[in-house]
């Protein structure tokens, strides 16, 4: 029973798939930052006034916000969905060997989604909890 390359070609795809999104992302970054640069350069080779509060605030990098209740809604919606998806993918399975870890990845994939929606419900509580407490005082 020889399979061959295919569930290698499967394993490596995804890790070039990962790579390939985690390259773009950097090189998304990097021409942002070169286009405010050169925005900045031609303001002030046309001599135009420069706010150094202005430099300041287009240069830095972005403050993280915490963590965003839609956000992490999004992400159990998604990780549920593919969990669905590989329970019903390992039921279309053949060999009965096959399908018990392909349905155990879907219930573990299903079961991340929970634990976001979970995290959302909380952080939603506790952000509104803060904010009453903040505009109490």
């Amino acid at each position: 029973m020889n399979h061959g390359f295919g569930p290698y070609a499967v394993v490596v795809l995804f890790w070039l798939t990962s790579m390939a999104v985690v390259v773009a992302g950097i090189i998304s970054d990097y021409r942002r930052r070169r286009d405010i640069l050169d925005l900045i350069r031609t303001g002030i080779e046309h001599g135009h006034p420069v706010d150094p509060a202005l430099i300041a605030n287009l240069t830095q990098r972005s403050k993280n916000p915490g963590f965003v209740p839609n956000s992490l809604m999004v992400a159990g919606i998604l990780s549920i969905s593919g969990g669905i998806g590989f329970m019903i993918l390992g039921s279309f399975l053949g060999s009965y060997k096959a399908i018990l870890p392909v349905i155990g990845i879907g219930l573990v994939a299903a079961c991340i989604g929970v634990g976001f929606l979970i995290s959302a419900k909380y952080v939603r509580r506790n952000q509104k909890d803060s904010r009453l407490q903040g505009s109490a005082a």
